[in-house]
């Protein structure tokens, strides 16, 4: 290390000047280096610091020193230290933070690392930082961003863009699917209406939607209908036996309880829920309908009570109303039941009719046509 009063070489005797020259060219040679600056300072004159280990260089108007990014310490190694490349700020802002990108000569890069790829997986950008690490994405105005960071807290992935939609396009730059900020999901539509909003790419488009196993030979399908064939449809998989209509049986999806389906040949499979309850009811009206309280039987409940049942012995009635109070007066009593017995085979029918009556003089009686 040597450093010079100030570079100038004053008359003496032949063996002082000599001396004064060597301290000169020693100085040179060595960039001035020192713990402290020269005590005469120039304009773009070199002094190493040897107390912080940088090289720096006095400005043109010998006002200042600018510090290089050239480590003293290390081979190849760039120390910006905050600085700027093309006026753009880059490096930490002290040394001892240290490496802030990394290149291995596989081409793979680290920001933040002190490795390319830690893992050897193969990546080709690996990005490191704290708990919350992210790559942020933004206009110049940063008025518009996006990121893709990692939530250390969750351990959980997140691609956010700032107050806006997210959107995924194709290469046509065409939004396949998109997810705005009321968390509505579109698939084939940027502006989605519901929580989950798919569309065709056009009204004579077909649009369906499956879900199915890892081999798709077992799916439930949704299909829109286009403008051609208008018909909403809610289809199965060619080899399934029967669409099933369920409930969980718990919430985490252990089993199934069947409560309705429909099967190939189009008939509609429902429970026989007992006696009274009827398993075909009206909205408003669930007690009333028509049930099967066993094999072979079907059932007409009316307001929670059994009316008349229909089995392999024949019709059985639980009970008749015939008509309001005061109308079944003799000598008018009225008809309750009409059997008609019909023979066919001739160019006349032959019809004989058996009637039931009720009235207040007589509890019961029967009238046969000849």
């Amino acid at each position: 290390m040597s450093q010079v009063t100030d570079y100038v070489i004053a008359n003496a005797s032949g063996a002082t000047v000599r001396a004064d020259i060597n301290t000169t060219l020693l100085a040179v040679v060595s960039h001035n280096s020192g713990t402290a600056e020269p005590s005469t300072m120039y304009a773009f004159m070199l002094w190493v610091d040897t107390t912080n280990n940088l090289i720096k260089l006095r400005n043109a108007a010998n006002s200042a020193w600018i510090t290089l990014g050239l480590s003293i310490t290390a081979s190849n190694t760039v120390d910006i230290n905050g600085g700027t490349i093309d006026a753009t700020t880059v490096g930490a802002s002290s040394a001892s933070t240290g490496a802030f990108t990394t290149v291995a000569t596989t081409g793979n890069v680290g920001v933040g690392g002190t490795a390319a790829d830690p893992q050897g997986f193969g990546r080709s950008l690996h990005v490191e930082g704290d708990a919350n690490a992210a790559i942020y994405i933004r206009d110049t105005g940063n008025s518009n961003y996006g990121y893709i960071g990692f939530i250390g807290s969750t351990n959980k992935t997140s691609l956010n863009s700032y107050g806006g939609f997210l959107s995924f396009t194709t290469a046509a730059g065409v939004a396949a699917m998109t997810i705005d900020t009321s968390q509505n999901v579109g698939i084939g539509t940027a502006t989605p209406s519901h929580q989950l909003d798919v569309r065709s790419s056009s009204t004579s488009a077909d649009n369906f939607i499956t879900v199915g196993n890892s081999d798709n030979t077992k799916f439930l399908g949704l299909y829109g209908g286009t403008s051609s064939n208008a018909l909403p449809t809610i289809y199965a998989d060619s080899t399934s036996t029967a669409l099933r209509f369920a409930f969980a049986d718990d919430t985490a999806f252990n089993g199934f309880s069947e409560n309705m389906s429909l099967n190939t040949t189009g008939q509609i499979l429902a429970n026989g829920l007992g006696v009274t309850t009827p398993t075909f009811a009206f909205i408003g009206d669930t007690n009333t309908g028509m049930t099967r309280p066993t094999a072979d039987t079907l059932q007409f409940v009316c307001g929670g009570t059994v009316k008349n049942r229909i089995s392999g012995d024949g019709l059985l009635f639980n009970s008749l109303i015939l008509h309001s109070a005061g109308s079944n007066q003799s000598p008018n009593p009225r008809r309750a039941i009409q059997i008609q017995i019909i023979k066919k085979g001739t160019k006349e029918k032959t019809k004989k009719e058996i009637d039931f009556y009720k009235s207040n003089r007589k509890n019961c009686f029967v009238r046969s046509s000849k």
